[in-house]
């Protein structure tokens, strides 16, 4: 059963639209304190589960069509599945060991997309930086590239 393996933190409020993939591994630190929007839901592993085996759970074609028969709400965008709903579905666990090879494989898959992540906003970053310089001319391109011809 999902509710003997994963608890939802702590509020209870929540509410999400299961026809809307909206599924996140985020990289919050334990030392770091977080905040969700009371449209996610948070769950964490309580046993051997772990992030890679939720994270494939939440966004399986079977566990959706499963959260999509519990909805609610009468249109689309507000259709939402209750959380006491999602704890209430059962779902097969995998063998320990046959997790482990399936984590082995889906931790630096996830790992690398939290890198490239981490990375397109180290560029977002720079771009909104260079940009503006780049058109009002206080900056120019070939001063740009020399510099980082002699960086490298």
């Amino acid at each position: 059963m999902l509710g003997s393996q994963l608890t939802e933190s702590p509020e209870k409020s929540g509410r999400f639209n299961p026809s809307i993939e909206r599924v996140w591994v985020p990289d919050v630190l334990e030392a770091n304190e977080a905040v969700c929007s009371t449209e996610f839901l948070v769950f964490t592993p309580t046993t051997w589960a772990t992030r890679g085996y939720l994270y494939g759970l939440f966004t399986s074609t079977a566990l959706r069509k499963a959260l999509c028969s519990t909805v609610t709400g009468t249109s689309n965008s507000h259709q939402r599945v209750r959380p006491d709903d999602v704890l209430a579905l059962t779902v097969k666990l995998p063998l320990r060991d046959a997790l482990a090879r399936f984590d082995a494989i889906a931790t630096p898959i996830l790992k690398r997309i939290q890198h490239v992540r981490d990375e397109s906003i180290t560029l977002a970053e720079l771009r909104n930086v260079l940009l503006p310089r780049l058109l009002t001319g206080t900056l120019r391109l070939r001063d740009v590239k020399r510099e980082v011809a002699g960086a490298s």
